[in-house]
């Protein structure tokens, strides 16, 4: 018999609000917009926006936590997972992502090492700084 398993795949993003509308809507994505401090999350085809979110650093500072606000998100950021803390205790609203994709850096490293030139047939050339390949 075929071992079928569940995976959720989670993507993180950090952007700044006008780069926003540049992330389609995706069932999975956490998208943390760095210039008005909120969090999104894309589920079931539909965009959340969350404004009161308190990071926590690790799984353990959110369980030590002696008076959590109820009503409060709160993101732990080792390992990512977001929570919410109702009457009924925690809640555990995304899984921890196998698949961190942090978009912003991604093009910094790229605008920072490919540099290119016009060929005379009008050729885009691209070139790599070395310290673009990462060794194993």
């Amino acid at each position: 018999m075929e071992d079928l398993t569940t995976k959720t795949v989670m993507s993180v993003y950090t952007t700044v609000e006008s780069r926003l509308p540049e992330l389609a809507v995706e069932d999975g994505q956490l998208i943390f917009i760095r210039d008005k401090q909120t969090i999104a999350l894309d589920f079931d085809s539909k965009r959340t926006f969350y404004k009161q979110i308190e990071e926590l650093p690790t799984e353990e500072s959110r369980a030590s936590l002696l008076a959590p606000v109820t009503g409060r998100y709160y993101f732990v950021m080792d390992p990512p997972v977001l929570w919410k803390y109702t009457e009924n205790g925690w809640v555990q609203i995304t899984t921890p992502p196998e698949d961190l994709r942090v978009v912003e850096e991604y093009v910094d490293i790229l605008r920072n090492r490919v540099n290119g030139s016009v060929d005379e047939d009008g050729n885009f050339i691209v070139m790599f700084d070395e310290s673009f390949f990462i060794q194993e």
